[in-house]
């Protein structure tokens, strides 16, 4: 009996999947692996009025940010009709990328199953997979993306013209490999900068900031239609060290808040400085007159606990000042 189909791209999942009663645990080559209650899965069912409106278009475009952001938390309903849910925040304020930046997403995920530059890759077995990394609304979005790749020299093979009388756009799949100019390339996108969408968060973990986080930064950053980054938030298993210098090295810039001035946010923002990553400074007020010598040259953000608003309108403004606005994945109409 074959496998039930996956509720956001209707897929088969994969034989990993689980009906844990009130909810699924999805396991789907598109969409990857998370969890969503039977509830959310039916609010986007392609018979509902809210998804049949909006077609595949739009379900692809869900399936490719499930599997970029690899939701750690369930998926219930307030995903979709609750503004405070946080990961519903994320989606609803992602935008889709344009074609270069689906370019660029696909020669990355090609790159991690390739060993070294010249080894081919049947890459026909993973094909739902990538197009989900590259944000394809299909298979033919992906050919299409393929043959570019590889007219631009980054890769050589993938899809070769069929050339039948039916079909003048249909693609024979081969097997693909990075060039040299294509390794280069995955080179300085892995490093982050100018085509990263992700804003890292470094800032004292405590009660006494968590407020600040939820009103403050984490939607100012949304607003400036970038990823947030807080690394106590996310889900790996390495070293936590390990895990902080990576995500700092693949973010777009870096908010240091030095409220309780610890160690370790002064030291996430020297290096991300000593990687030519932005960083903007913000305090809290009542902790504003012990930063330290280091710092004070710096244009700082003074907020309010008081008036935490202020403190995410400040900073989305500098952020559109400083970086200019960012281009995350899904325009806010798709969901509403």
């Amino acid at each position: 009996m074959p496998n039930p189909p996956c509720p956001v791209c209707y897929e088969p999942m994969d034989d990993n999947w689980r009906n844990n009663g009130d909810w699924y645990h999805v396991s789907c080559p598109r969409c990857g692996i998370f969890n969503i209650s039977h509830t959310a899965s039916r609010m986007i069912h392609p018979d509902t009025e809210e998804f049949k409106e909006r077609g595949s278009k739009e379900r692809a475009m869900l399936s490719s940010w499930l599997r970029e952001n690899e939701p750690p938390e369930m998926i219930h309903s307030t995903f979709f009709n609750d503004p405070n849910n946080p990961l519903g925040k994320l989606f609803k304020n992602a935008k889709m990328p344009t074609f270069e930046e689906k370019e660029e997403r696909l020669l990355v995920a090609l790159s991690e199953n390739i060993e070294f530059v010249g080894q081919r890759f049947d890459w026909d077995t993973k094909k739902k997979e990538l197009e989900a990394r590259a944000w394809a609304v299909n298979q033919r979005e992906l050919e299409h993306i393929f043959e570019s790749l590889a007219e631009k020299g980054f890769i050589k093979g993938g899809v070769l013209p069929a050339g039948t009388m039916d079909d003048s756009d249909a693609f024979i799949h081969t097997d693909v490999k990075l060039t040299s100019k294509g390794t280069v390339k995955v080179e300085q996108l892995k490093e982050g900068g100018q085509g990263s969408q992700q804003a890292f968060v470094a800032m004292w973990f405590s009660p006494k900031t968590e407020e600040a986080w939820l009103h403050g930064f984490e939607p100012a950053i949304l607003a400036a239609q970038y990823s947030p980054m807080k690394i106590d938030l996310a889900e790996f298993n390495e070293r936590i060290d390990e895990r902080i210098l990576f995500e700092i090295k693949r973010s777009r810039f870096l908010v240091a808040d030095l409220t309780g001035h610890r160690g370790g946010v002064y030291y996430e923002a020297g290096f991300a400085q000593g990687r030519n990553i932005p960083v903007i400074w913000t305090c809290r007020e009542d902790h504003f007159k012990y930063l330290h010598f280091d710092v004070r040259q710096y244009k700082c953000i003074k907020w309010s606990q008081g008036n935490l608003p202020q403190l995410k309108d400040d900073l989305t403004k500098r952020i559109e000042a400083t970086i200019g606005l960012g281009k995350y994945l899904l325009p806010k109409e798709l969901i509403s």
